[in-house]
């Protein structure tokens, strides 16, 4: 008679995914294995081999939750604001999730050592945020803008026009299925964008 097993596949692929994106994904099956209570013997028998035990782990987090499941049934009805902060906060969960087993996939995540060895000290991020904040709070004053804060238009923004970029680059496939080109969704985004904050 077989022995019952002792840990689910669902509990034993989180455990995997958390030592791969530890350790990356050089990180010896004894670990994996030392990690999850269980045998080399037992990963092997559950997935065959270490390249399936990755790619099985690394899977993206599956689109599913209030945020994106009722996320059309909430158009038009209950608080708007709660509405927005479910959504808001299923993206960012799910980013979260997703972004990391990308990074681990193609190798691992880098360390804040590796990317400061790669971009110096500070991200561009920061620096052109913050100067696109400079410069909503100047049109702000000119009253050419709404009076809102500067520091989330600017995040909103370069928010949206890093995600049309990364998406370009990453996914040239998908970006493809949109209308225009990288330049057209920009002009696109600029245009919304204006309509929503310009005075």
């Amino acid at each position: 008679m077989a022995r019952p097993r002792v840990i689910d596949d669902e509990d034993l692929l989180e455990s995997l995914r958390s030592t791969f994106l530890e350790l990356g994904p050089s990180v010896p099956t004894t670990e994996l294995a030392s990690r999850a209570k269980v045998s080399e013997g037992t990963l092997f028998k559950r997935f065959g081999n270490k390249k399936a035990m990755f790619d099985r782990a690394m899977e993206p987090p599956a689109l599913a939750g209030p945020w994106y499941d009722g996320m059309l049934e909430r158009a038009g009805t209950g608080d708007l604001a709660e509405n927005m902060a479910v959504i808001a906060d299923g993206i960012a969960r799910y980013l979260s999730d997703f972004i990391p087993r990308i990074f681990c996939s193609y190798g691992g995540r880098p360390s804040v050592d590796d990317i400061r060895r790669n971009l110096g000290d500070i991200s561009p991020n920061f620096p052109i945020r913050s100067r696109l904040a400079r410069y909503f709070e100047l049109e702000c004053s000119a009253g050419r803008v709404r009076p809102l804060p500067a520091r989330h238009l600017a995040e909103l923004l370069y928010g949206a026009l890093h995600q049309l970029v990364v998406t370009t680059v990453l996914f040239p496939a998908e970006a493809n299925l949109e209308p225009g080109g990288l330049d057209a969704r920009v002009a696109e985004l600029v245009t919304t964008f204006r309509a929503m904050v310009a005075v």
